[in-house]
């Protein structure tokens, strides 16, 4: 499930993680509360994400950097050549953790470890069917970077196909 909660200054942070957190979308809680504690710089990078914006993000930051780029909430997931700051978010990374599974809140404490440990994580949130597109952006652009990728289940996808409601 994907809550769009806009977050305008530092103080609007709590009231943020507790909209997601009620409506039941909860993963990305951890990195908030992070940012919160002043442990990680985060910025989140839509399609339209400005290249100049990333930079001066990136040469801004003195705490761990954690960027998350999410490729799987909309129908046009089409993996990393629809990204234009595809090369330049990979290329910054020394952690790139392709995430193309259902998001759970312990993946986002491990990502927000792995962010105080590499100093610079993306996350690309991905579907399913870009998992291999991503890794080979990665292999691409991300010279010396470690990583992991997280998968569904043998047998699943991500996004699951809706179920039709039982309307009583």
């Amino acid at each position: 499930m994907s809550v769009f909660v806009q977050i305008d200054s530092f103080d609007a942070i709590p009231a943020a993680i507790g909209r997601m957190q009620a409506a039941g979308a909860g993963h990305r809680v951890p990195i908030l509360q992070a940012l919160y504690r002043g442990e990680i710089a985060h910025l989140e990078l839509g399609r339209g994400a400005s290249a100049s914006a990333f930079k001066r993000w990136a040469a801004a930051i003195q705490l761990p950097g954690l960027a998350l780029l999410g490729d799987d909430d909309h129908a046009a997931a089409d993996g990393p050549d629809t990204w234009p700051i595809a090369g330049r978010v990979l290329r910054w990374a020394r952690f790139v953790l392709i995430h193309g599974g259902t998001g759970y809140a312990s993946h986002y404490e491990y990502a927000v470890a792995l962010a105080k440990r590499y100093r610079r994580l993306l996350i690309i949130e991905c579907t399913s069917a870009n998992i291999a597109a991503w890794e080979s952006a990665a292999s691409k652009w991300c010279s010396g970077a470690e990583g992991l990728v997280m998968c569904p289940p043998a047998g699943e996808v991500h996004p699951a196909p809706s179920k039709p409601r039982d309307l009583h």
